[in-house]
């Protein structure tokens, strides 16, 4: 049998449990009439024997006890205590067997719940993390359009920014050709040899920013930027 996680089953004392409802499907002929003999036949029986027996102690004449006689009336005795403990043991029994299913139930409804709210949650991260890494890097993408567009005019300082905003993005959403295209523009007018006032309290992060992106030209971009940090301290 193949186990389904959407819709698990037990069989049980050939009585099929649906997990997702907890119901017993007890409309077939055949359940029905187990039910009846296990459940309500015995104690009928014992109902109509003891009624039988009153009516006979009552019709039939007295009878002269002896040794015989006591020892069958003790055997029958304690025959009919044994089939009465037999029964009150299957009473118990059937309960103990429902709380046994009922608590089974439980368990595989609560592993089946465990295991969906697991996926779910596992599913919803990574659409998450996903749709981050898509707006980080449609952002990175869209300074860098910024940054050439000041490029083309010979905007040098707002190149630098948007540059180094568009470096920042890419290498939160780890795009490698927006880390590329950032780069480019800031070595290239960092070869300018013009030294291009920017504000000092974005310089620090701006070198984090080009350490992290681990290009080849890192650390020519790094000596700019601490040339740029010192000509704005003196």
């Amino acid at each position: 049998m193949v186990f389904d996680a959407q819709k698990p089953i037990i069989l049980v004392f050939n009585g099929l449990i649906n997990v997702n409802t907890m119901t017993f499907k007890t409309n077939s002929c055949a359940y029905i009439i187990k039910k009846f003999c296990t459940k309500y036949l015995p104690l009928i029986l014992s109902i109509v024997a003891v009624g039988l027996s009153i009516f006979a102690a009552f019709r039939s004449e007295p009878v002269k006890v002896d040794h015989l006689n006591l020892l069958i009336g003790f055997m029958a005795f304690v025959i009919t205590v044994y089939v009465g403990v037999q029964i009150y043991n299957s009473f118990t029994l059937r309960r103990d067997i429902d709380k046994d299913i009922k608590r089974a139930i439980e368990d595989i409804e609560w592993r089946v719940a465990s295991k969906i709210n697991e996926r779910v949650s596992t599913v919803s991260e990574k659409f998450e993390n996903e749709l981050k890494r898509s707006n980080t890097t449609s952002l990175a993408r869209m300074f860098n359009t910024m940054a050439i567009s000041f490029y083309n005019i010979e905007n040098f300082k707002s190149t630098l920014e948007s540059g180094f905003i568009a470096l920042s993005y890419s290498n939160e959403a780890k795009d490698v050709d927006s880390i590329n295209d950032s780069i480019r523009l800031i070595y290239a007018i960092s070869k300018m040899g013009n030294v291009i006032p920017l504000n000092k309290e974005y310089i620090d992060g701006y070198i984090k920013d080009v350490a992290d992106s681990n290009h080849p030209n890192s650390t020519e971009i790094i000596d700019y930027l601490l040339k740029i940090k010192k000509s704005e301290s003196g």
